[in-house]
């Protein structure tokens, strides 16, 4: 009973942490990005500032397809929507590293489940497809009831969405379908930190990482160590040069100073008068 408790608390404050950054804290951030944004380019292109902010929070959240028809037509506009797209993939891959960060999700990886490689492999071949396939029926049939579509086009939407295809050529009209799509695209990215979250303890890819990594370093050692010899062969090449150079001008000085020591020493012999 004990350990059914601890687990269900963890369960629980694990959905509460991720929940609340997911459908609270993420979606103002990117709501009021895209109000900043979208303002910016509404007012470079003309437009009306509801057609600029659904422009840029459709492409933040990953939509399949815009939330309005508009398209940047002047230089300057196609230079702010490409400068918000940038900004747009800066801001999801914050968002995942904030998933992934949290502690409750950091503490997955330490399942030791996680160390048995054949869950390990059921877990990315089987579980985690199913989890995400099931969050896409559910999301998707909340959306079909909400912009009265058929389950079939809410499903392929969401799949579209999270996946960053195109499987339906629909785009949710009504502020709360538009709103739910938002919420979707957020989660989406939720998912992706969780997802990468739990990886970091699967046992065989960290086993993987630490061979990749050995014989990385193993490739750089030989590499530091094959360019050590090189340095090694030719630095006594360069030692005797230098030394012969030494040597030939240590010479060379010798045979200018002998004959200049020779001609200092040599006086003149005076011729003596012999003469009574």
């Amino acid at each position: 009973m004990p350990r059914g408790r601890a687990a269900f608390r963890h369960c629980v404050s694990f959905w509460t942490d991720v929940l609340l950054l997911l459908l609270l804290v993420c979606p103002i951030l990117v709501l009021v990005t895209a109000m900043v944004l979208g303002g910016t380019l509404a007012g470079v292109e003309g437009w009306p500032f509801a057609d600029g902010f659904f422009y840029v929070l459709s492409g933040m959240t990953g939509q399949p397809n815009p939330f309005v028809p508009n398209t940047p037509t002047s230089s300057w506009g196609m230079f702010v929507d490409g400068l918000n797209s940038i900004y747009g993939f800066v801001f999801s891959s914050v968002i995942v590293g904030l998933v992934s960060m949290l502690t409750n999700v950091a503490t997955l990886n330490e399942m030791s489940i996680l160390r048995n490689d054949r869950w390990g492999v059921a877990l990315i071949l089987v579980i985690f497809p199913l989890s995400v396939l099931a969050l896409c029926a559910l999301l998707g049939g909340i959306l079909a009831l909400l912009e009265s579509w058929t389950f079939e086009q809410g499903f392929y939407y969401v799949i579209s969405c999270v996946c960053g295809i195109q499987l339906v050529n629909i785009v949710p009209l009504r502020w709360h379908g538009r709103l739910s799509a938002t919420l979707i695209g957020v989660l989406d990215m939720g998912l992706t930190g969780v997802i990468i979250g739990m990886t970091g303890g699967i046992g065989f890819l960290i086993q993987f990482v630490e061979w990749y990594e050995k014989r990385i370093h193993q490739m750089q050692a030989k590499c530091c160590m094959g360019h050590e010899a090189e340095v090694d062969q030719v630095t006594p090449v360069e030692d005797q040069q230098g030394s012969r150079a030494e040597g030939t001008s240590e010479a060379d000085d010798q045979k200018e100073v002998m004959p200049r020591t020779a001609e200092a020493s040599f006086t003149p012999i005076r011729e003596v008068d012999h003469a009574p």
